[in-house]
């Protein structure tokens, strides 16, 4: 595979593993929250399976692909609403 078509699709993984995080999130309530939990959890457990293989491409990469995942596990659980 040719290295910036890898590099591409490493990119566009995080960007639609983020905004699963941030749909999961802001749905909270709604009635797309079951899609978008289930669709954080696919999409965290396909990054999850990416991320050691990025070492073909180089280890940035997978410091790349290991902080997407951080931030979506903290976007999918931090309540930031005010506690009352």
């Amino acid at each position: 595979m040719d290295p910036l078509m890898a590099i591409g699709l490493l990119a566009a993984a995080q960007v639609v593993g983020l905004l699963s995080a941030a749909g999961a999130r802001f749905s909270a309530g709604s009635r797309g929250q079951t899609f978008f939990q289930r669709l954080f959890m696919a999409w965290f457990a396909v990054l999850g399976m990416i991320t050691p293989g990025a070492f073909i491409i180089g280890p940035g990469y997978v410091l790349a692909c290991g902080t997407s995942l951080a931030v979506m596990l903290l976007a999918a659980t931090w309540d930031v609403r005010v506690a009352t």
